[in-house]
């Protein structure tokens, strides 16, 4: 099978670079604001959360994107959900997300994800019914967590840095950084789920669709 390099993954992801780190970085925001209404979560019921909220922010910026970039999720919890990115070629690129620490994304030890982790390979239905001609290159955004800890029963958090990678079972391999962010004040009071947060998450949303909307234009 052909796979696309490093550097023409690059090419291909750069243009997207900054709407992506305005993505991820509101799905940790609202991520973190739901803390105030459901308490501490574990770290596997964190990156549950982030899926979803990541999940939930890609919508917004695929379906003005689509057909050039594809939200594909899989119902029922599957956990099979990757953007399918047009290259302008024949080959495409599916983006997964993770959270990715001590070199690797962790995802649940099932031997499909394991398969695909060790493959770098989807399995076949799931692309063959977008369509494609040609089996995408299979990439992953991790972002980081930093300051994993809590004190005084409030957690401290915050989201590193997204970095592109090639997903493998142990060590994944780097390819390039996407976005570097800044530890802002963590806060857990019901208050921060009020109006003006709100107007945030709104601003943020209005500003990732006038990026997509840029692209679209630059892809013609």
């Amino acid at each position: 099978m052909w796979e696309m390099t490093n550097e023409e993954i690059v090419s291909v992801c750069e243009p997207f670079y900054p709407v992506l780190g305005r993505v991820f970085g509101l799905a940790w925001r609202n991520m973190m604001n739901s803390i105030a209404v459901l308490g501490i979560p574990t770290k596997v019921e964190r990156a549950n959360m982030m899926h979803a909220a990541i999940r939930t922010e890609l919508r917004f910026f695929c379906d003005r994107l689509d057909p050039i970039v594809q939200l594909v999720e899989e119902p029922d919890g599957g956990g099979l959900d990757y953007v399918l990115l047009d290259s302008g070629r024949e080959e495409k690129l599916a983006l997964r997300w993770g959270r990715y620490g001590d070199g690797r994304i962790r995802r649940n030890p099932t031997e499909r994800q394991l398969g695909i982790q060790g493959q770098g390979l989807l399995p076949f239905s799931e692309w063959s019914a977008l369509g494609a001609d040609a089996e995408p290159t299979v990439v992953a955004i991790g972002y980081t967590v930093e300051n994993d800890y809590t004190e005084a029963g409030c957690p401290v958090w915050w989201m590193g840095r997204l970095v592109l990678l090639r997903e493998r079972t142990t060590a994944s391999e780097f390819i390039h950084d996407i976005a570097v962010f800044t530890q802002h004040e963590v806060r857990t009071e019901h208050s921060v789920v009020a109006d003006p947060e709100l107007r945030i998450v709104e601003r943020e949303r209005r500003a990732i669709e006038r990026a997509a909307d840029k692209l679209r234009r630059k892809h013609g």
